[in-house]
């Protein structure tokens, strides 16, 4: 299960820029592309600047009217297809102890 308060790493194995007004993410191992509603390009580029789900979640609550849960469980259903195709790894932790 994916940790809310862990950053994520985005691969640089993709790229996203955009298209008509959306974000397009480009996996250039693949030679695919996949298209962001605009609370997945949110998700993404918060991703991007180091802020957690947690944050970004909080931040999609401000600008949409719905439900923290729903939020929650769609910003960890994006994160988790993320994550099954490589484009984001949870960031390592810094070690701890000397």
């Amino acid at each position: 299960m994916m940790e809310l308060d862990q950053p994520f790493v985005l691969s640089p194995a993709v790229q996203d820029t955009e298209a008509d007004g959306d974000l397009v993410l480009l996996d250039l191992e693949r030679e695919q592309f996949f298209g962001l509603n605009e609370a997945g390009a949110h998700l993404w580029r918060g991703l991007a600047e180091g802020r957690t789900p947690r944050q970004i979640i909080a931040e999609l609550a401000e600008c949409y009217d719905a439900p923290e849960e729903r939020l929650r469980a769609d910003v960890l259903a994006t994160l988790e297809q993320f994550a099954t195709r490589g484009w984001v790894t949870p960031q390592a932790s810094p070690a701890v102890g000397g």
